[in-house]
């Protein structure tokens, strides 16, 4: 036994340890009490041997030695003095477990008793339920309590046995389930002109052409099968017992290929410049660009062919040239007769129409004359008065006066 003078004491004895503290005591002492375990005999032998037979009390420190031997007189009083402390708190402990235990059972029998009437109430309750039947959406009230039974029971309602069916959850039927039950059906399908039966528990023609596809074209990239029928929402095209399909092949082929892309050249009047003068602004630049080609097969033939530009490598410039515009002289002459009969007298005139100049020369006729007179402007309305009539002269002696057949014949010239 350990006597400490903080009149805390520790009693040992060869039983058990059980911590007992706070205990309101005698004499206003605090008394704490433990039980523990002591098999250690050599040590109890060595006390006696040293301080007598009336000392056999010992303890274990924190190194596990001797501490402190007491009389046993004084362990004998102490013990009277506490007993009946000792005795009271055992019982009150007794006491506080046992009403532990039964707050604890109690406890527990609410709470199992809470489930139970929870669990039945959820049982018996009506749940609604989304019930897609063959691609169409019915709603089903129940009390069933597992999915697989309500399938059962519905399945037996719409007299049919072979069926295939999902839920979104297969462990307790609540309200907001969503099943898909779909029954077995027969297609007749016509592929590249032969005809093959199919069955299938697909509910639509969207999910039935992506389970032959995952079968027929196992491997093919960019093929596909599609119905020239039933172009879009396919999932909304409803399988029944019997149908009768007609599919094509459809292979969609890409490549690519560097393309040139020509500029254009355009022409601005510049009213103080004479007319046959030309000054370029900008240059030309041919523009290069890579185009993705996608060509589409329908069973083997070439159906569909389309283009896009997936990469520019060099951005086109067009060409700009300037033109002096034509200074129109008044003049008395038949081709100033005929010019205001053409054009309405103007000389620089564009009409946009493939014509142009006083006497709407076509763009190769007026190649033609101009290089054999060496006028050098490209186009006619940006050649001069002169150099139109000089060009006209010419192509009047070499072909007459059929080159303007209504204005000639209008001013008697033929």
């Amino acid at each position: 036994m350990l006597f400490k003078k903080t009149n805390n004491f520790e009693i040992t004895t060869f039983n058990k340890r059980v911590p007992l503290t706070r205990v309101k005591a005698l004499n206003n002492k605090r008394i704490s009490f433990s039980y523990q375990r002591y098999h250690d005999q050599k040590l109890i032998q060595e006390v006696k041997k040293k301080t007598g037979s009336n000392l056999v009390y010992l303890f274990k420190g924190k190194d596990n030695k001797l501490n402190k031997s007491i009389n046993l007189t004084k362990i004998r009083l102490f013990k009277e003095k506490y007993f009946k402390a000792f005795l009271l708190l055992q019982e009150h402990k007794l006491r506080k477990k046992a009403l532990f235990k039964s707050r604890l059972i109690r406890l527990a029998v609410a709470i199992l008793l809470f489930i139970t009437i929870t669990f039945l109430m959820y049982l018996t309750q009506h749940k609604e339920v989304l019930v897609i039947f063959n691609n169409q959406e019915e709603r089903v009230r129940t009390v069933q309590f597992s999915p697989e039974v309500f399938i059962k029971k519905y399945a037996k309602s719409k007299d049919v046995k072979d069926y295939q069916y999902g839920c979104n959850s297969n462990k307790f039927m609540s309200s907001g389930l969503v099943c898909t039950f779909d029954t077995k059906k027969t297609i007749n399908l016509t592929i590249n002109k032969k005809k093959k039966t199919y069955t299938t528990y697909t509910a639509n023609l969207e999910d039935f052409i992506e389970e032959i596809s995952a079968v027929n074209l196992k491997g093919q990239k960019n093929t596909k099968y599609i119905s020239k029928v039933y172009v879009k929402n396919l999932d909304k095209v409803t399988l029944k017992e019997k149908n009768d399909f007609t599919l094509f092949v459809q292979e969609t082929k890409t490549s690519n290929k560097t393309i040139t892309l020509p500029y254009q050249t355009i022409y601005k009047e510049n009213k103080s410049m004479k007319g046959g003068e030309t000054k370029v602004l900008t240059k030309g630049v041919e523009g290069k660009v890579i185009k993705e080609y996608t060509i589409i097969y329908l069973d083997g033939k070439k159906t569909e062919e389309k283009s896009k530009v997936i990469k520019t490598i060099t951005k086109k410039q067009d060409k700009v040239i300037e033109h002096g515009v034509t200074v129109v002289t008044a003049g008395s002459s038949v081709w100033d007769k005929l010019a205001q009969c053409e054009s309405g007298g103007r000389w620089n005139v564009n009409s946009g129409n493939g014509y142009s100049g006083g006497l709407q020369f076509s763009a190769g006729t007026w190649r033609t004359a101009a290089g054999a007179v060496n006028v050098s402007a490209p186009y006619a309305f940006m050649a001069s008065r002169e150099d139109q009539i000089k060009a006209a002269t010419w192509l009047q002696k070499r072909s007459g006066w059929g080159q303007w057949p209504a204005c000639s014949s209008k001013l008697g010239l033929r």
